[in-house]
């Protein structure tokens, strides 16, 4: 892993801010089989959750979108499926700062460069490699998706963006406080409203993907 930055002074004095946001991305190489026993082991201890990034441009539809799914820290009161996630805190942000050492954290996390008091701090981390990486687990993802909802995955995510869409529309119309993940996640919304959603794996199979 390159470029990890170490800055417990300053980020005690911060407080977290980062933190606040969301939990961090994490990179497929932080474990140690990308195995469908090894993950859903890993999700049911409780710290991290599946959650996703949309993308759209695709060479065989431009209208077309999809969800590349990852692991993230998990947030605060959230689920183990957590798409589209409505943000943080971070489950292991505690008083003294992160609950886990350098060894466990999340890579994207250590990739982060603290800079000042209040953040946002600059990400070292190229994101769309990030999401190369992950179009490889694709398939595993959308099984354990599957199996945490008991539902068909298109089914669950055509079902959780009309829920998060009223959610937003209701909060905006009462002119309610929103979170910066909810605020980016309506702003995704206007984007893929209307359009046709194809799985990853779907995608992958008709040679679309462009990142």
């Amino acid at each position: 892993m390159e470029n990890i930055y170490i800055n417990k002074d300053l980020c005690s004095k911060c407080k977290g801010s980062c933190c606040k946001v969301s939990g961090c991305m994490y990179m497929p190489s932080d474990f140690k089989k990308m195995k469908y026993i090894t993950i859903k082991k890993e999700l049911l201890k409780g710290n991290i959750s599946i959650d996703a990034f949309p993308t759209t441009g695709f060479k065989f539809n431009p209208d077309a979108w999809t969800l590349i799914l990852f692991l993230r820290a998990r947030n605060k009161d959230c689920d183990i499926v957590d798409l589209f996630t409505n943000g943080g805190p971070c489950k292991m942000l505690k008083e003294d700062g992160c609950f886990y050492d350098e060894e466990k954290r999340p890579s994207c996390g250590l990739m982060v460069k603290p800079m000042h008091v209040g953040g946002p701090c600059p990400k070292t981390f190229d994101e769309k490699k990030l999401m190369k990486d992950w179009l490889k687990h694709q398939k595993l993802l959308e099984m354990l998706v599957e199996e945490f909802t008991n539902k068909e995955f298109f089914e669950y995510v055509y079902d959780l963006v009309i829920k998060k869409q009223n959610e937003l529309a209701n909060k905006i119309e009462n002119k309610e406080y929103l979170k910066p993940s909810e605020v980016t996640n309506y702003e995704r919304f206007l984007q893929i409203s209307g359009k046709p959603f194809y799985t990853s794996s779907e995608i992958k199979s008709k040679n679309g993907f462009i990142i």
